[in-house]
């Protein structure tokens, strides 16, 4: 059986993209084509390097889980550990459904006519277009799991938001409040309340400032300094009853993570308080 380098890269450079994909599709992760490239790059580099006998050691089993964390830490950057060890998981499950998959079609239909192994690692010869069109059916199964999860998801609870306002982005926890019915009553536009703290280095320091410090009477001033966040004031009752100002901004959209549309018909109220452990953002009941 002869195998050619390049043509084992480029295939398998495929293969390890369709897999991030997947997995960044079940972990509700942003997808970023240039990083997963290279990912998948890395991923393809090392599959060719199995059919080289002095790389028998890159095989063992803490290496081959090793280089998996790496695929995913460059193709998949998260914000925090537990995303990390959420998307890793993910990445796992699809190598195993794409792996076992072509694994179980070789041994009932028996298309491949070799299967070569090396180093501890198993190479089942399938033709090149049957190798494609089932890695693609691989992937629209694992993206459709996918969406089936994600219409099914709770009317309340956690996700992650995307928020992109002068040009700059910031990834952070909301919560889904059905409760939350806030609008601004000049335009009717739903209101998103996020911390301020959490927003630090997006909005001017001095904005932030008067956020924390409860000053709506800066309000005219800062709408001079800042034209473009179309600065004001949206009028709420307080946990007791009292009537409160809170300040809000127009970002440029907000979106829900991992494939939401970016809405723009959306103002961001601004909070000095913290409001939760858990999450930085309050979403309108009517979500995202």
């Amino acid at each position: 059986m002869t195998i050619y380098v390049d043509l084992l890269f480029i295939v398998n450079w495929v293969l390890n993209s369709l897999v991030l994909a997947a997995a960044a599709a079940l972990a509700r992760e942003k997808l970023h084509r240039l990083r997963l490239l290279t990912a998948a790059a890395l991923g393809a580099l090392y599959s060719v390097m199995m059919f080289f006998p002095e790389t028998e050691f890159l095989y063992r089993a803490v290496i081959r889980l090793v280089t998996g964390a790496v695929m995913v830490l460059i193709g998949l950057p998260t914000p925090s550990l537990r995303r990390f060890l959420r998307a890793l998981l993910c990445f796992y499950i699809s190598l195993g459904v794409f792996g076992g998959g072509m694994y179980i079609f070789y041994n009932f239909t028996a298309a491949g006519a070799n299967m070569v192994y090396s180093n501890g690692v198993y190479y089942v010869d399938l033709p090149l277009w049957m190798l494609l069109v089932l890695s693609f059916g691989f992937y629209g199964v694992i993206r459709l799991t996918a969406f089936v999860q994600y219409r099914r998801r709770p009317t309340e609870g956690l996700v992650e938001v995307e928020i992109c306002c002068r040009g700059q982005y910031r990834t952070l926890t909301a919560f889904l409040d059905t409760g939350n019915s806030l609008v601004d009553p000049m335009t009717l536009s739903p209101v998103v309340v996020a911390e301020a703290a959490a927003l630090k280095g997006m909005l001017p320091a001095e904005l932030l400032s008067a956020v924390r410090e409860g000053r709506p009477e800066l309000l005219a001033e800062l709408s001079a300094q800042h034209s473009g966040l179309k600065c004001r004031l949206i009028p709420y009752k307080g946990a007791v009853g009292e009537s409160c100002l809170l300040f809000a901004v127009r970002p440029d959209w907000i979106r829900r993570l991992p494939d939401g549309a970016p809405v723009e018909n959306v103002l961001l109220g601004l909070t000095g308080h913290k409001l939760s452990e858990e999450y930085q953002v309050l979403l309108h009941g009517e979500g995202l």
